[in-house]
């Protein structure tokens, strides 16, 4: 584990004063590594498969993968979805609309009376992931669950989503889950920077806690 690629959401990228400094840095730092982190910010499992596409080449023989976070949110049915990676002028102008667009039906109960789904469903989801772990080939892939969130009725979603990462892990010899779900449901105090997002404390525990698995499990040492 010599060169790494992060590939995820805001949580891999980190936010405000732990912007580039989340746990694959901690990890690359500790191993003596490197990392190339390409957590993106709002992008779900979607996007994804072409983040790690533009990224991914024969250097790298560790790949972290985290998405969740996004994929679970509840969004009105009937908006339309405008990816967030490749980005360009006109999706920001047309993410703009759209969002104006899902407030007005959210004030006005539209949102309710049409129907809410998850912004990826969770049969796509899945999909999306057994793609990604697909292009990796025979790299090892750590997988961590997605964090709760301390708007607490977003959190049986992401253990929907967490569950369907389990079932995938358990299912190919070279991914490996990181569980953080429960760990992290004691300590919205003292490990989070806002509702959804870790702070240093917490990625600090995340990064020790997958040192600790890649030690148990040898996977430093595999090439």
């Amino acid at each position: 584990m010599n060169n790494m690629l992060a590939v995820g959401d805001c949580i891999m990228l980190g936010v405000e004063e732990c912007l580039d400094n989340s746990y694959p840095e901690k990890i690359a730092t500790a191993l003596g590594g490197k990392v190339k982190n390409c957590g993106t910010p709002m992008c779900t499992s979607r996007e994804g498969r072409t983040l790690l596409n533009d990224n991914l080449s024969d250097a790298y023989d560790c790949i972290f993968l985290q998405f969740g976070l996004a994929d679970a949110y509840f969004t009105f049915t009937y908006a339309p979805y405008v990816l967030y990676y490749p980005d360009n002028f006109f999706r920001k102008q047309v993410r703009s609309i759209v969002k104006k667009y899902k407030k007005i039906c959210r004030k006005s109960g539209l949102s309710k009376r049409l129907g809410e789904s998850q912004v990826v469903p969770q049969d796509e989801y899945r999909a999306n992931f057994l793609q990604m772990i697909e292009q990796c080939g025979e790299r090892t892939i750590i997988i961590p669950e997605t964090i709760p969130n301390q708007e607490t009725y977003r959190n049986e979603a992401l253990q929907r989503y967490n569950a369907e990462l389990k079932m995938i892990a358990d299912s190919k010899s070279n991914c490996h889950l990181i569980s953080l779900f429960d760990d992290f449901l004691p300590h919205f105090s003292d490990f989070y920077l806002d509702i959804g997002h870790p702070n240093a404390a917490g990625y600090q525990y995340i990064a020790e806690k997958m040192l600790n698995y890649i030690q148990d499990h040898q996977l430093a040492n595999q090439p």
